[in-house]
Protein backbone atom coordinates (compact mmCIF):
# COMPACT_ATOMS: atom_id res chain seq x y z
CA UNK A 1 0.00 0.00 0.00
CA UNK A 2 1.43 3.40 -0.89
CA UNK A 3 0.68 6.56 1.06
CA UNK A 4 0.90 10.13 -0.15
CA UNK A 5 0.41 11.83 3.23
CA UNK A 6 1.83 10.62 6.54
CA UNK A 7 0.91 12.48 9.71
CA UNK A 8 2.78 11.77 12.94
CA UNK A 9 0.73 12.08 16.09
CA UNK A 10 2.82 11.78 19.27
CA UNK A 11 0.71 10.86 22.30
CA UNK A 12 0.93 10.64 26.06
CA UNK A 13 -2.20 10.28 28.19
CA UNK A 14 -4.58 11.20 25.37
CA UNK A 15 -7.22 8.51 25.96
CA UNK A 16 -10.05 11.06 26.17
CA UNK A 17 -9.02 12.89 22.99
CA UNK A 18 -7.31 10.42 20.69
CA UNK A 19 -10.24 8.82 18.83
CA UNK A 20 -12.05 12.10 18.01
CA UNK A 21 -8.71 13.58 16.93
CA UNK A 22 -7.88 10.62 14.69
CA UNK A 23 -11.33 10.74 13.10
CA UNK A 24 -11.10 14.50 12.49
CA UNK A 25 -7.65 14.18 10.92
CA UNK A 26 -8.86 11.26 8.79
CA UNK A 27 -11.79 13.34 7.56
CA UNK A 28 -9.55 16.34 6.77
CA UNK A 29 -7.17 14.12 4.80
CA UNK A 30 -9.90 12.20 2.99
CA UNK A 31 -8.96 13.71 -0.39
CA UNK A 32 -5.56 12.00 -0.21
CA UNK A 33 -4.26 8.54 0.41
CA UNK A 34 -2.92 8.86 3.93
CA UNK A 35 -1.77 7.24 7.13
CA UNK A 36 -1.78 8.52 10.68
CA UNK A 37 1.22 7.33 12.66
CA UNK A 38 0.41 7.35 16.36
CA UNK A 39 3.58 7.26 18.47
CA UNK A 40 2.72 6.58 22.09
CA UNK A 41 5.22 7.03 24.94
CA UNK A 42 3.74 4.31 27.16
CA UNK A 43 0.71 6.30 28.32
CA UNK A 44 -0.46 4.95 31.68
CA UNK A 45 -4.08 5.84 30.80
CA UNK A 46 -4.31 3.17 28.07
CA UNK A 47 -4.08 5.45 25.03
CA UNK A 48 -2.07 2.88 23.09
CA UNK A 49 -4.50 0.02 23.75
CA UNK A 50 -7.49 2.17 22.85
CA UNK A 51 -5.91 3.05 19.48
CA UNK A 52 -4.95 -0.60 18.91
CA UNK A 53 -8.51 -1.73 19.62
CA UNK A 54 -9.99 0.52 16.92
CA UNK A 55 -8.34 -1.42 14.11
CA UNK A 56 -8.44 1.62 11.82
CA UNK A 57 -6.61 0.57 8.62
CA UNK A 58 -5.25 4.10 8.11
CA UNK A 59 -3.58 4.19 11.55
CA UNK A 60 -0.14 2.80 12.29
CA UNK A 61 0.57 2.50 16.01
CA UNK A 62 4.09 2.66 17.42
CA UNK A 63 4.79 2.16 21.12
CA UNK A 64 7.97 3.85 22.29
CA UNK A 65 9.84 2.64 25.35
CA UNK A 66 12.38 4.54 27.37
CA UNK A 67 12.69 8.25 28.01
CA UNK A 68 9.56 10.23 27.13
CA UNK A 69 10.20 13.07 24.73
CA UNK A 70 8.08 14.86 22.18
CA UNK A 71 11.02 15.37 19.83
CA UNK A 72 12.13 11.73 20.13
CA UNK A 73 8.57 10.51 19.55
CA UNK A 74 8.36 12.58 16.37
CA UNK A 75 11.78 11.31 15.25
CA UNK A 76 10.65 7.74 15.94
CA UNK A 77 7.63 8.28 13.72
CA UNK A 78 9.80 9.70 10.93
CA UNK A 79 12.19 6.76 11.18
CA UNK A 80 9.33 4.29 10.79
Amino acid sequence: MSFHVSLILPTYNERENIIPLILEIHQCLSAWTHEIIVVDDQSPDGTCQLVADTGFPFVRLLLREGERSLAKAIRHGIDH
